[in-house]
């Protein structure tokens, strides 16, 4: 079982030129650390926003709703209040004293926030924190995190095809990548230029990607909302469908190939279990010997060689399903990398020995 605490400077986030929508938030983080932690028991313990009042009544209905503790930070001069003391000492309390949280996520944009972020990871704390884009290429923000979302990935108030949307949890990009892989599929066993695609079908068959319970739509959750956009969107860059009931037609598979090609930016280095080993390999050797090295850092950067999102995981596409089967799969392999931090965290004992293994299994597969 893990616990969650999330705790939110709304003095900071009230600057911001967007507001922010804490539900979809919320929801992101829950969903990331139950796809990437072995423990899939995992709930809020704490969820708490610090503010002056101004920032309190910005977001008043969105916390009200959300059930998040409202704590009033006292203004120490206009521009400067105590909310990220005080936010800071919760947090450490709550870790440390009453054994709250295993969890702690920090919702800022301010660098102030790393020494207590750092001083909590030396204490074992799994540290995540939601900020701005600009920060995540900072290694004062890096060094001390296991995970750093991005606050611009919860913007409340874009648009598309002219409706205001609700924020969205899946990537249009990530949604367009399992789109394109089951479409391949059936025209493998279709076999025909122009296929017929049952619009149920593909969906339900996305939404095991994203492994969403019953009842839930990947769809639903990204910005096109309904299969007809994505229909819409494909037609607007060249790929031809027409639709006919609960079926669409795309009409050469070939056009539509060359065009998601370029539009996934899809190369030669695809999702296979000997390029996931190869990219184990090259992340590894930018770490030291005997370093700590989080499983969920570690299966984030391999997310990004493939162009993968935070809704879901390489490792999916892979026969190993899961970080921790990984994990095993390798340390079967006599490759002396040494679990800790309760299986959340690995040790390289010897680097050129894991960098030897890797590459032969790597060369064998």
């Amino acid at each position: 079982m893990k616990k969650i605490g999330i705790y939110i400077d709304l003095e900071n986030v009230s600057h911001l030129s967007y507001e922010v929508n804490f539900d979809s938030m919320l929801n992101n983080i829950f969903s990331f650390y139950k796809n990437n932690l072995k423990d899939k028991e995992i709930f809020y313990s704490v969820k708490k926003a610090y503010g002056d009042a101004k920032s309190i009544k910005k977001y008043a209905k969105q916390l009200r709703d959300l059930h998040i503790d409202i704590i009033y930070s006292v203004p120490v001069n206009k521009a400067k209040n105590m909310a990220d003391m005080i936010s800071s000492i919760d947090a450490f309390e709550d870790f440390i004293i009453d054994k709250k949280t295993d969890i702690i996520i920090f919702v800022t944009r301010d660098v102030d926030y790393t020494v207590v972020m750092d001083r909590l990871n030396r204490y074992g704390a799994n540290i995540g924190i939601v900020t701005i884009f600009d920060n995540t290429k900072r290694d004062i923000f890096k060094n001390p995190c296991n995970h750093i979302f991005k606050i611009e990935d919860y913007k409340l108030s874009e648009k598309y095809d002219n409706d205001v949307k609700k924020e969205n949890n899946i990537d249009k990009i990530e949604f367009l990548n399992f789109f394109y892989k089951r479409v391949l599929e059936i025209n493998n066993n279709q076999n025909t230029e122009n296929i017929k695609i049952s619009i149920s079908d593909i969906c339900n068959k996305i939404n095991e990607n994203f492994n969403l319970d019953k009842g839930k739509s990947a769809i639903e959750q990204t910005q096109f909302k309904k299969m007809k956009n994505v229909l819409k969107y494909l037609n607007n860059n060249g790929i031809e469908t027409k639709t006919d009931n609960d079926d669409f037609y795309i009409n050469d598979i070939n056009i539509f190939k060359n065009v998601m090609s370029k539009i996934l930016d899809i190369g030669s280095f695809e999702i296979s279990e000997k390029n996931f080993i190869l990219a184990f390999k090259k992340i590894l050797i930018n770490y030291d010997e005997n370093a700590v090295i989080p499983l969920a850092n570690t299966m984030n950067e391999i997310n990004k060689k493939f162009k993968i999102g935070n809704n879901s995981s390489a490792v999916k596409n892979t026969r190993f399903k899961k970080p921790s089967k990984f994990i095993d799969y390798i340390i079967k392999k006599h490759i002396p990398i040494e679990l800790t931090n309760k299986g959340n965290s690995f040790i390289m004992k010897d680097k050129n020995k894991v960098l030897e293994i890797l590459e032969n299994i790597y060369n064998e597969l």
